[in-house]
């Protein structure tokens, strides 16, 4: 990821470099006295050299994840999808390694999720390309194209791509805390799942998860599916808390075009 800013990449390779070069200098000249042997001052003036580069290319390495870090911000916290994929579209993804990479096209996936791109978003996830044993990142694909499904309107999809997040806890190199995590999102899919289906849920468990939930746009989503399943039993008219802050937090998001379009529907 260093490459991918210009900060991390003057200070790896126009400072780091130098750096190590000025070191080997030094050392070569410093030692000439004590280390007679030339290979053995070369040995003592290269390792440092190296040691002084790792240095700051580990510095460098520090900026660079600071500096991706500040361009996720916009969505995660102020439910602006599009100004965080802006940001991420321009990356020169020379600069990053198979698992940044990853990562980026994930948080453009969410991105695009909330702005009901699905299509782009199904696409940039069954892009991604996972060694067999990483079954975090598998566990975060299959979890957004669930959520995918879901804001489609696609339950059949969703269905299919939950069964296979839950075939990931019972895969051999899962370990108990991803097993964990995978229960607790599946079993929140599958609540979402079955309110669009237009089954029955225990509705108080979404509410307290929409007044505890720190996380922007998990809330923003279980306040659409609140309204929906409030919708689907005559409440409607008790969902205003919900709706209201899907058009106040989420404005720049496709939620509040998807609560026009279920009021059309209704007209």
């Amino acid at each position: 990821m260093v490459n991918a800013f210009r900060r991390s990449k003057v200070m790896a390779f126009y400072i780091g470099i130098p750096l190590a070069i000025v070191t080997f200098i030094i050392i070569w000249v410093s030692t000439e006295s004590r280390i007679a042997d030339q290979t053995m001052r070369s040995v003592v003036s290269l390792s440092l050299a190296i040691f002084i580069f790792g240095t700051v290319l580990l510095v460098s390495r520090g900026m660079a994840t600071r500096d991706y870090q500040k361009l996720l911000p916009p969505f995660y916290s102020d439910l602006d999808p599009q100004r965080m994929i802006d940001s991420l579209e321009g990356l020169d993804p020379k600069g990053l390694n198979a698992d940044e990479r990853a990562a980026n096209d994930l948080h453009k996936a969410g991105g695009y999720i909330y702005l009901g791109k699905t299509h782009k978003a199904k696409a940039l996830l069954e892009g991604i390309s996972v060694p067999p044993h990483d079954i975090n990142t598998r566990f975060l694909i299959y979890g957004n194209l669930a959520t995918c499904a879901l804001m489609a309107g696609d339950t059949r999809e969703a269905k299919k791509r939950i069964e296979a997040l839950e075939a990931l806890a019972k895969d051999r190199k899962s370990n108990q805390n991803l097993a964990i995590r995978v229960g607790r999102v599946s079993g929140y899919l599958r609540m979402c799942l079955d309110i669009q289906k237009g089954n029955d849920v225990d509705i108080s468990i979404m509410k307290e998860d929409f007044e505890t939930s720190p996380v922007p746009t998990h809330k923003l989503d279980v306040a659409y599916h609140i309204y929906l399943y409030m919708r689907a039993h005559g409440e409607e008219s008790e969902a205003s808390e919900y709706v209201r802050y899907i058009r106040e937090q989420g404005a720049k998001t496709v939620y509040p075009s998807l609560l026009d379009r279920t009021s059309h529907i209704d007209e």
